[in-house]
């Protein structure tokens, strides 16, 4: 599956951890591809 992150959730997810980052570990222990655009 692919999925594509928004700039405020990453950020959230390296800084603050909570839902986002359980988001971001869901997404690196799986096998999903994390896509980021030029534009984020």
């Amino acid at each position: 599956m692919r999925i594509l992150i928004d700039t405020n959730v990453l950020i959230s997810a390296f800084v603050f951890g909570g839902k986002a980052g359980k988001l971001m570990e869901l997404l690196f222990d799986e096998s999903h591809e994390l896509l980021v655009s030029a534009f984020v």
